[in-house]
C-alpha cells in the first residue's frame, strides 16, 4: 500500500493487480473488485487528506471480504491514515 498525503487528495483509491502473481483475468478482476469494496467501506474511517494505492499480492488468492477489510483497516493504522 502507497499513500499519499496533500491538500488536493480526496480519500481516492488505485488499485494493482500484476498478471505475474494473478495469471486468469477472472482471479485479477476478482481481487480488484474485493480490494475496491474493502475501500469502499471504510473510506469514512479514513483522513481527508489520503489518496491511496493498493498492491495486491499472490496470498490474496482465497480471502474473502471481511479478510480484506481486515487486513486494510490494519494497513490504514500502519500508514497512521486511520481515524477511527
Amino acid at each position: 500500500m502507497w499513500v499519499r498525503i496533500s491538500a488536493d487528495a480526496g480519500r481516492r483509491v488505485g488499485v494493482v493487480v500484476s498478471k505475474r502473481n494473478f495469471r486468469r483475468a477472472v482471479d485479477r478482476n476478482r481481487v480488484k473488485r474485493l480490494m475496491r469494496e474493502a475501500f469502499r467501506l471504510q473510506r469514512v474511517n479514513l483522513t481527508e487528506d489520503a489518496d491511496v494505492i493498493l498492491s495486491a499480492k499472490r496470498a490474496m488468492a482465497g480471502l474473502h471480504r471481511q479478510e480484506v477489510e481486515q487486513d486494510f483497516e490494519r494497513l490504514c493504522r500502519r500508514a497512521g491514515i486511520w481515524r477511527a
